[in-house]
């Protein structure tokens, strides 16, 4: 069993690096509704690997990987994929358009590294691995959490350049 913020991590980079491969055209998922609680003890770890999990009085709550799944699927619904974006290694940064906008998908492999633009202007939003909007400017955190860039397509290449050519900091 891994803890829900690993197992959040860890579908939405499945489905983002499946949408790369072009022969994979659907990603399933084995379990939506958890049998046990983290706070039980069961001897089947498939208890646990549901994208929601009971809580108090019978009733049920979304785990962060509900989340997750939501927002990639929400965030690249019949998105092209169009490239891996040269990052230092352990980094991860994938381009999907679809239309007129493209989404710039950032993640490392270890938690802590801030990017820094020069220019972040091209850039319309960035939003969280769960979905949520994050107010900043040319300064990213980078971490195991997914970042969702999104800007015009025809900035699409400006955006990549800027990544290629960013300030990258190990801590905080």
């Amino acid at each position: 069993a891994v803890t829900e913020e690993d197992q959040a991590r860890g579908l939405v980079r499945v489905y983002l690096l499946s949408a790369t491969v072009p022969w994979i055209e659907r990603v399933y998922f084995f379990h939506l509704h958890q049998e046990a609680a983290y706070t039980e003890i069961a001897d089947n770890v498939d208890y646990y690997m549901g994208l929601f999990t009971p809580w108090l009085n019978g009733q049920v709550r979304p785990k962060d990987a509900y989340f997750a799944v939501r927002t990639v699927i929400q965030v690249l619904n019949q998105s092209a994929y169009k490239g891996r974006v040269e990052t230092p290694s352990r980094v991860w940064c994938l381009h999907f358009e679809q239309g007129n906008e493209a989404t710039i998908v950032l993640w490392g492999l270890d938690d802590g590294m801030t990017m820094t633009l020069k220019d972040a202007s091209m850039r319309k939003s960035v939003t969280s691995m769960v979905g949520t909007p994050l107010l900043v400017k040319s300064r990213l955190p980078v971490s195991g959490r997914p970042l969702y860039l999104r800007s015009d397509a025809n900035d699409a290449e400006r955006l990549e350049q800027q990544i290629r050519e960013a300030h990258w900091k190990k801590g905080s």
